[in-house]
């Protein structure tokens, strides 16, 4: 079983943060298709990636270019998997880590990102899953060509059991 941690996301209290540590872990599961949901979610990918670019890409990975080569954050390999979920009202409900970069550091400053970048927005309906959340995948990259590019976005729409 996986090691976690819980961060402090610097937020109110009512988001959640959970750190998966195992870098190792299994491929992630397939993600389920959104059908008519892909669209509105695409603009919304973009919305909020215009909030989370300036505070990733701009000014964290450029930061980097002060830290040796040789250190591991320099890696241009590595990126973390997050698991983004936000209220209808746009504010992150939670987020955590589904696949480490490795680089604890590296890991920290994608979530630090997302936090800093909200709210997003009103959620549109159609992208909510039947608990009223907008859930996501998002990649972030060590490779600033890659960064945090909504190519690395994979929306998640949670049926109720009842409707599956």
């Amino acid at each position: 079983m996986p090691e976690t941690t819980a961060v402090d996301a610097g937020n109110d209290a009512d988001t959640k943060v959970v750190v998966d540590i195992d870098a190792g872990a299994a491929p992630l599961p397939p993600i389920p298709r959104i059908g008519e949901a892909a669209v509105p979610f695409a603009h919304y990918a973009v919305a909020m990636h215009k909030r989370i670019h300036p505070l990733f890409t701009d000014q964290f990975l450029t930061s980097l270019d002060k830290v040796p080569p040789t250190n591991p954050i320099n890696d241009m390999r590595i990126a973390t998997t997050l698991e983004i979920v936000l209220s209808h009202d746009g504010t992150v409900h939670q987020i955590g880590i589904l696949k480490s970069s490795g680089v604890t550091v590296f890991d920290i400053a994608a979530i630090d990102s997302v936090q800093r970048a909200q709210p997003f927005g009103k959620a549109p309906d159609a992208i909510l899953s039947f608990d009223d959340h907008v859930h996501m995948r998002w990649e972030f990259h060590r490779d600033p060509v890659v960064g945090c590019s909504t190519i690395n976005t994979w929306p998640i729409m949670l049926r109720s059991a009842a409707n599956p």
